[in-house]
């Protein structure tokens, strides 16, 4: 969808947003210049619009995040998984350290007897496994040259 398109919700609530700010701007000036209404009236008023702008600017905050990009969270996640070396390397300590948490959640342990491990696998690969993989029917192959008649 062409930008302009997606933009189009954002750009009606900013209208209804200015819409209801000049309401409310009209509404104080009956009430402290004119004398138009009653306190009473002003204030269930005032709160009225407070929360039909409180609401658009929450709608406009919802439109923002939606327009996170996916194709950009989508390529990091592919070099984080396909070049985790290399984010390591480069990174800084605290890089480092949130790329540590988000591989090994609750760290690493190690055991003399059975060397290192972790004792929870990360959520993105916990999620991997749950895809079906298109070769999950073939056979694991015995080793990288066929397995000769005895």
């Amino acid at each position: 969808m062409p930008r302009s398109l997606r933009q189009l919700p954002v750009l009606v609530r900013e209208g209804r947003r200015a819409a209801h700010a000049e309401r409310r701007q009209k509404l104080v000036e009956a009430y402290l210049y004119r004398g138009g209404i009653d306190e009473s009236v002003y204030r269930r008023q005032d709160d009225k619009l407070a929360e039909e702008i409180a609401l658009v600017r929450t709608e406009l905050h919802d439109e923002e995040l939606a327009e996170i990009d996916v194709e950009g969270v989508l390529n990091f996640a592919e070099v984080l998984l396909l070049d985790t070396r290399r984010l390591w390397i480069e990174g800084t300590l605290d890089q480092r350290q949130r790329l540590q948490q988000v591989l090994f959640p609750a760290g690493v342990t190690y055991d003399p007897k059975n060397g290192f491990g972790i004792a929870e696998t990360a959520s993105f690969f916990r999620w991997l496994s749950a895809i079906p993989s298109p070769d999950a029917r073939e056979a694991t192959p015995t080793g990288f040259e066929p397995v000769l008649p005895a």
